[in-house]
């Protein structure tokens, strides 16, 4: 039996489904990554696009107050189901379905001030699913309004140096998962002029086959330079993978460290 999914934009119900079979057959190795960064001192964490909580799930041992955005309550139905399961937890999270440009978290009811985070975080490159290059710099407006004046902000890109599109499925992994063989094949369609990638991605399975389709927009190195400045960030590091490599136009990622520029 073979599903296709609409071609028309990501669809987040279908991907609910498989994204957690998905990050287990290809992952990232980003966990590791993430978690460098909580300190001690690390208390609140704010993510946005937090999906089916892959990384604060992986991530909660410590003691932090951990809120979770994302705009999908089919993703975040899930999210909710791993954590009932994984309890107890020593850290919190709380669960919120909101767009990420329009998040605005107040310290409470009486007042008009934002919760400030220490640590806030875009991972799985949920920054490319905001939109235009303008929604993105919404969304990172709305993280740098959260975000501790001595605090960081944390984003990563698929570098698009390397995206080449192809009209024929690709192989990428064959894996073996609790008895079941999984096999995964991609391709790809980028417009260059409006900075669209346009991923899809077969699962094979021995009686399934299943076709998800999603849509970023991609940022250059040099955008992401301009709007962090434009919006008061200031860049302390630029990664080309999750073991912290240097960045080249090679690198399969691109992942950016900011802070709050200080104005004096």
């Amino acid at each position: 039996m073979i599903y296709k999914m609409s071609q028309t934009k990501t669809n987040y119900k279908e991907w609910s489904k498989w994204y957690d079979i998905i990050y287990h057959l290809i992952s990232p190795n980003d966990l590791e990554f993430y978690k460098s960064f909580m300190t001690p001192k690390t208390k609140n964490i704010l993510e946005m696009g937090v999906g089916t909580g892959r990384v604060p799930i992986n991530c909660l041992q410590n003691k932090v107050n951990w809120i979770g955005v994302d705009d999908s309550q089919d993703m975040l139905n899930v999210c909710k189901s791993k954590i009932k399961i994984k309890q107890p937890l020593q850290g919190i999270i709380t669960l919120i379905k909101e767009d990420m440009k329009k998040l605005d978290i107040r310290e409470n009811n009486n007042t008009m001030n934002n919760k400030l985070h220490d640590l806030v975080i875009y991972p799985s490159y949920s920054l490319m699913n905001a939109g235009t290059e303008n929604n993105q710099t919404k969304a990172l407006c709305i993280g740098s309004k959260h975000l501790k004046k001595d605090g960081l902000l944390i984003f990563d890109l698929h570098n698009p140096n390397l995206y080449k599109p192809t009209e024929n499925y690709s192989f990428v992994v064959k894996k073996i998962l609790n008895k079941q063989s999984y096999e995964i094949y991609s391709k790809s369609d980028v417009d260059f002029k409006r900075r669209i990638h346009k991923n899809y991605l077969k699962i094979q399975l021995s009686d399934l086959s299943v076709e998800l389709f999603s849509v970023e927009n991609f940022l250059y190195i040099e955008d992401v330079i301009r709007i962090t400045d434009e919006i008061g960030l200031e860049i302390i590091d630029i990664f080309g993978d999750y073991n912290k490599g240097q960045y080249d136009e090679n690198s399969n990622e691109i992942i950016f460290i900011c802070k709050k520029r200080k104005f004096y």
